[in-house]
């Protein structure tokens, strides 16, 4: 495949560069097609320096095996809460008044999953807001009285 554009772009290039008229824009013509070819032929050095640079890092889990369903659950609980934290500011600047959302989650087989919401606010009617929770997290959402 390198053999085939290492071919056809200097090919391309110079069937441009026959097209275009001289004068200033044809500098920049000229100049672009440069970069090109330079670009084609300098293309497998990118494979060698990505090499150079993460010759020596380990892209495994570092987080021992044991520990693998603690770690997971309290990433789950920080992403909730940055979830809820998020939607309740978008309720307040949608909505006014003062919003509280909690999430309810199931952990299984490694994954978690939203199942559900409570909602309270101080509105008297929080349907609205409820529907627009509903939409973003497709699951339930119960609306209750923010105390």
């Amino acid at each position: 495949m390198y053999i085939r554009t290492l071919i056809a772009a200097p090919v391309i290039c110079a069937l441009v560069n026959m097209l275009i008229p001289e004068g200033r824009s044809g500098k920049y013509v000229r100049l672009t097609l440069g970069l090109i070819t330079a670009a084609v032929l300098l293309s497998p050095l990118t494979g060698i320096v990505g090499m150079l640079f993460d010759g020596g890092y380990d892209y495994e889990l570092t987080v021992p095996e044991e520990e693998w369903e603690e770690t997971a659950a309290r990433i789950s609980k920080e992403t909730c809460r940055l979830i809820e934290e998020k939607l309740e500011d978008e309720l307040e600047r949608l909505y006014g008044g003062k919003f509280e959302l909690k999430l309810v989650t199931e952990y299984e087989n490694g994954s978690v999953a939203i199942t559900g919401a409570t909602l309270a606010s101080e509105l008297t009617d929080a349907r609205e807001a409820a529907a627009y929770v509903k939409a973003a997290l497709g699951c339930e959402c119960e609306v209750g009285r923010y105390e």
